[in-house]
């Protein structure tokens, strides 16, 4: 049966930045709520689950503030939990620092069995991911979101579609999409990506990686 690998986006602290207005945010953590993006991407893989009948969800994510604070791949997965997908159906990866370590970790759970394997990712992100999926040996069917809400049998809720809205008519899409045809390029030169794995070990952070960019929005 199928298999779904969902990329995240980020966390907020509460503190610093104005929560996003979607249902369950504000009950998923004390300290923490997930970004617009990392919604959208958790109620796109909850759609293409329903609709592929997977048996499993891998969330790929990090711990975006540091190793005393949650994932943000734990926050998708109680996102995930609360929108009906059952618990043992979802798998938490916390350590990929940047996407190229995320499918490193998906290639190890698949462990060779990497048939049947669906990802969801953002339009603007959707050939990178294929090719770095590619290079890594995972053959895999690639959805943006917004190809998954477009063609939904099931009525998107309008605080979501409102941060979909958001983000297409925003500066945040303008800046990834500059960020990822960058990083296509460098896929030519280097289809597994060690160079982005170099540039975030030298600096500490999700460098060369368009994920980071919505922490960075107030």
């Amino acid at each position: 049966m199928p298999v779904i690998l969902l990329f995240s986006y980020a966390i907020l602290p509460k503190k610093l930045y104005k929560l996003k207005q979607f249902r369950y945010n504000s009950h998923l953590h004390p300290l923490f709520s997930l970004t617009g993006l990392s919604a959208l991407e958790t109620y796109a893989g909850y759609l293409l689950a329903e609709q592929i009948l997977a048996r499993k969800i891998i969330i790929l994510g990090c711990r975006t503030f540091g190793k005393e604070t949650p994932a943000d791949s734990e926050l998708m997965a109680i996102y995930l939990n609360k929108l009906g997908m059952s618990k043992n159906k979802i798998t938490v990866c916390k350590n990929g620092i940047n996407t190229v370590y995320q499918i490193e970790e998906a290639q190890k759970i698949l462990k060779g069995h990497a048939n049947n394997v669906y990802a969801v990712t953002l339009e603007c992100h959707q050939e990178r991911t294929r090719r770095l999926l590619e290079a890594y040996g995972i053959k895999s069917t690639v959805f943006s979101i917004e190809e998954i809400f477009k063609h939904s049998k099931r009525s998107i809720p309008k605080d979501l579609f409102k941060l979909l809205h958001s983000f297409k008519t925003g500066r945040v899409e303008k800046l990834l999409i500059k960020e990822s045809r960058l990083l296509l390029w460098l896929q030519f030169i280097d289809s597994k990506g060690w160079l982005q794995k170099l540039a975030t070990n030298l600096r500490g952070i999700r460098y060369f990686d368009v994920d980071i960019l919505p922490t960075l929005e107030k």
